[in-house]
């Protein structure tokens, strides 16, 4: 909030108001002083009319008691002073010159000035109460009709152009009042209006250029994976369902062939969305970096965590980011069939060719990168697998998805029994079987996390 410029802008002025406190501080000021004006005006009008008495003196009062009112609001920095002030005195000081004058004629309705009082608490304080300052005004009102009778005969003798005069100021200048106010608080609303437009204008910008920007790096990160095409030519009975939660995701997969094996990987990095991606980046990397080192799969994972932890300065210091991955890599002799597995947090899962279980081969309990051990070991597994054996691995994103009837997560057992219940489809079939199942199991819910499958049928 810019600093203040002109008085107004000072009056109670404190660094932790909000933007509807500062436009309130102003506005109840601006109708102080208005009314602290028509105070004078009005007693300078009865004592020509009048002359000096009672009705002359409370109109100064009002001013007297407002006036105080502000200096102690500004310094207080608490403008509740003077609205309570400025809306008891403008309701019962009015209707005190209303019943010290007797007539409703001869006063030229000066009781309207207590209307005010509601007025002022609807916009200044909270609509219950204005309810009540209301009931009070009508309340005043009905005392002045039934009491009026009795004052008749007291009534003072005015002429009927002083009488036509007070008519006129009586109903002029309150509306006058409310009418200014009422300027005062729409121009502020059309400012404020114009200002959100232009504040989401900038918004929808910035969301534009943000959203242009991370469409753009999805481009980069589909670069980075390999091509389906390519996995394909090597597993023609497999297939990877990949649905990332944002544009960019936090899952990402590996491929990898040379002269004596095949290395496939699925990788759930630490978040979704664009530090998950970055963090995908540069798991991919590092997997590069330990395959040029050594071809056993307990190896590339120790040296993918010594990656991951040297490339994000990750010590046992507080400070230290714990960001990391889980993962699960496979080495694959497609000749003799066999697998040799490692794991970080990351199970496989094989279902044998007419079998009706599922065979799980449980990881390492220990992530890469974040909180593992520098030196952390990684077991293999080696499995021998038999013609039209399949295995699957995965991310958490597919079996921690809420959705169904009740609005549940699916859970890892169900994501097994449907494994199961789709073998006898091909793997392309049931790459289409598992992406219309879990969004129709989601249905109207978000997306909770990244999603990626790998199923490879040798």
């Amino acid at each position: 909030m810019k600093n203040p410029t002109s008085i107004i802008d000072r009056f109670a002025y404190n660094t932790t108001d909000s933007i509807e406190t500062r436009f309130s501080k102003k506005l109840i000021l601006i109708v102080a002083i208005s009314c602290c004006c028509a105070g004078v005006v009005w007693s300078a009008m009865y004592f020509l009319f009048l002359g000096v008495g009672l009705t002359m003196v409370l109109p100064l009062v009002f001013v007297v008691i407002v006036g105080i009112t502000i200096p102690i609001s500004h310094f207080k920095r608490n403008h509740k002073f003077l609205i309570y002030s400025q809306l008891i005195c403008i309701t019962w000081v009015s209707a005190l010159i209303q019943w010290s004058i007797g007539s409703l004629h001869d006063s030229g309705i000066v009781i309207a000035w207590s209307f005010l009082g509601p007025v002022g608490a609807l916009l200044f304080l909270k609509r219950k109460q204005s309810y009540l300052w209301m009931a009070m005004f009508i309340s005043i009102v009905l005392i002045s009709v039934l009491i009026e009778p009795k004052w008749t005969h007291d009534t003072m003798n005015l002429t009927e152009t002083a009488r036509k005069i007070f008519y006129i100021m009586n109903l002029a200048f309150p509306a006058s009042v409310v009418f200014m106010a009422s300027l005062y608080f729409v121009s502020n609303l059309i400012e404020q209006k114009n200002l959100n437009y232009s504040l989401l204008r900038i918004t929808e910008n910035k969301n534009k250029e943000i959203h242009d920007s991370i469409t753009y790096a999805k481009r980069i990160q589909q670069a980075k994976l390999p091509h389906i095409n390519e996995i394909q030519k090597t597993f023609p009975n497999s297939f990877i369902l990949f649905k990332p939660k944002d544009i960019v995701s936090g899952d990402f997969y590996y491929f990898h062939k040379n002269d004596k094996s095949v290395f496939i990987a699925s990788a759930d990095c630490t978040g979704h969305g664009v530090p998950g991606a970055l963090m995908s980046m540069i798991g991919s990397e590092k997997i590069d970096d330990a395959l040029a080192h050594t071809a056993d799969t307990s190896e590339i994972l120790r040296h993918l965590n010594k990656g991951i932890k040297n490339s994000l300065h990750q010590t046992d210091s507080m400070e230290s980011t714990r960001d990391g991955m889980d993962i699960a890599l496979c080495s694959v002799n497609t000749d003799a069939r066999i697998v040799k597995y490692a794991g970080a947090n990351r199970p496989i899962w094989i279902i044998r060719n007419g079998q009706t279980a599922v065979e799980e081969i449980k990881a390492t309990k220990a992530a890469i990168g974040g909180l593992t051990e520098y030196d952390q070991q990684f077991e293999t597994h080696t499995i021998q697998f038999h013609q039209g054996d399949t295995f699957y691995i995965f991310s958490d994103g597919y079996a921690d998805q809420d959705g169904g009837d009740k609005g549940k997560r699916l859970m890892t057992k169900n994501f097994k029994r449907l494994l199961l219940d789709i073998q006898d489809k091909s793997m392309q079939k049931q790459e289409e079987y598992l992406d219309q199942f879990v969004d129709n199991w989601r249905g109207e819910k978000e997306q909770l996390d990244d999603i990626l499958i790998i199923g490879v049928r040798l």
